[in-house]
């Protein structure tokens, strides 16, 4: 659905409400789940906001003003879990965390994304985000 190159698309969509919609969706899915657990599921939301925010620089900004906070909350959690099951996995000697890849990809995806914005508040938002700045 979002994997497109329309920029006015993209900008129609988060006008439309798919931030806000994928950050709950993306917080729910957090709350259900157990803490050590990474799925598919929250997988394919990543990919969806990293894809949505192709959207055009001043609808980038106007949104990571609005939501930039929030998301970085969630991703701070999904960090977590990630390089939890990392370490666990490694310690097991097992070498499959294509999901952790996959989601990591997107959050630093998004991070990217929202860093060539140009919102006004942006340096505030993420300064005074600690717990996402110490995994970064």
């Amino acid at each position: 659905l979002f994997n497109h190159n329309d920029e006015s698309l993209h900008d129609d969509e988060c006008n439309a409400g798919s931030i806000p919609a994928l950050c709950k969706q993306l917080s729910y899915i957090l709350s259900v789940n157990p803490p050590d657990e990474v799925n598919h599921e929250l997988s394919r939301i990543t990919e969806a906001l990293r894809l949505t925010n192709r959207c055009s620089n001043p609808t980038r900004s106007h949104h990571f003003e609005n939501e930039g906070t929030t998301i970085l909350h969630l991703f701070t959690d999904l960090i977590n879990r990630c390089l939890a099951i990392q370490q666990e996995q490694q310690q097991q000697q097992h070498h499959r965390n294509d999901i952790n890849t996959l989601i990591m990809r997107d959050i630093t995806g998004i991070m990217i994304q929202f860093s060539r914005a140009n919102p006004p508040r942006r340096r505030h938002v993420m300064a005074d985000n600690t717990p996402f700045l110490k995994k970064l």
